[in-house]
């Protein structure tokens, strides 16, 4: 028979204190260990309406064909240079088709080689082989790194537009005139936008009609005090008169 005298009460109550705080630590550094691993959020999600789209787009180049594989090898570098330090990078890019020159420009291909700049020219390159997904996601990463750069929202834009991600289209060129409204291109590009979800039945797919129409009145406005500063600026010119009539077939649509 055991005769040994049992532990006193409150000793058996620091055990299983320490026992619930050993649990609670090791949870805790679970979850947190758990958290880093995990995919970081979208910079830019698909707007619910367009949660469902394909991500594979015509590409613009034949991936299966000399060209393409090129560019596939291509981007296996830009990846692997977008790893390394910055001051271990060459000072520019010398890219299939494109100028050599320092810095990225909305005019040009040319690339520089900071995280933006390479960024920027992976999305293109997987672009050009309808790779919409990775084009995106790398868009997302030049939007995370320069927010206050138009040129992101605007290419991220095209690509959802292309991917028939029309709401998503929207809220990225919206957002591009709202980054640097003091610049043409924004506009002109967003006015370009509307017009394709306009033509032929494309329209009838949106999810919101009443509130693209609010859109296009509010960028209606902000377009006419851009054209105020450029009134030479035939693009703007032609965007204004092509927003003023998308505007009025709308609020016909929608009596």
């Amino acid at each position: 028979m055991n005769t040994s005298p049992s532990q006193p009460i409150w000793k058996r109550k620091y055990i299983w204190i320490s026992f619930a705080v050993l649990v609670i630590l090791g949870g805790t550094a679970y979850f947190l260990t758990s958290a880093s691993t995990m995919a970081p959020a979208s910079v830019f999600p698909l707007a619910q309406s367009d949660s469902s789209v394909e991500w594979e787009i015509g590409p613009v180049s034949n991936s299966q064909n000399h060209e393409g594989t090129y560019i596939t090898t291509e981007i296996a570098s830009l990846e692997e240079l977008v790893q390394a330090p910055e001051d271990q990078r060459p000072a520019m890019l010398v890219l299939q088709g494109s100028l050599v020159c320092p810095l990225y420009d909305e005019y040009s291909d040319c690339y520089g080689t900071s995280d933006y700049d390479l960024y920027m020219a992976i999305a293109e390159r997987y672009l050009s082989i309808g790779k919409g997904e990775e084009a995106y996601r790398y868009l997302e990463k030049a939007i995370a790194n320069n927010p206050s750069s138009s040129l992101a929202y605007m290419r991220l834009g095209n690509v959802a537009g292309r991917l028939g991600a029309y709401a998503t289209a929207n809220a990225a060129h919206k957002k591009a005139v709202e980054v640097e409204p003091e610049l043409p291109t924004p506009h002109i590009a967003y006015v370009a936008l509307l017009t394709n979800i306009s033509s032929g039945d494309t329209y009838k797919n949106y999810p919101d009609l009443p509130g693209l129409l609010l859109d296009i009145e509010e960028e209606e406005k902000k377009l006419a005090v851009v054209k105020e500063k450029y009134p030479d600026d035939e693009k703007l010119s032609r965007a204004l008169t092509m927003i003023s009539h998308l505007r009025a077939a709308y609020s016909e649509l929608l009596k």
